[in-house]
């Protein structure tokens, strides 16, 4: 999934990224570990929550 793919290289160029995780789960309403999963690519996320993961994700990446 594209969504997660970009959810993955973003935390990984960000170090130390345990605020990001859990302002994401926040977000997303999600666990700490949901969160930490979909980064690994353990699990894949449901609609909503890739929606979601998005939103974040492109707020984040135009505060640059």
């Amino acid at each position: 999934m594209e969504v997660l793919t970009r959810l993955g290289n973003y935390m990984r160029f960000m170090k130390g990224y345990g605020q990001l995780v859990t302002d994401l789960a926040r977000h997303t309403e999600s666990s700490t570990r949901s969160v930490y999963r979909w980064i690994k690519a353990k699990t894949i996320p449901d609609r909503n929550k890739i929606r979601l993961i998005k939103a974040w994700l492109d707020g984040r990446e135009n505060t640059k």
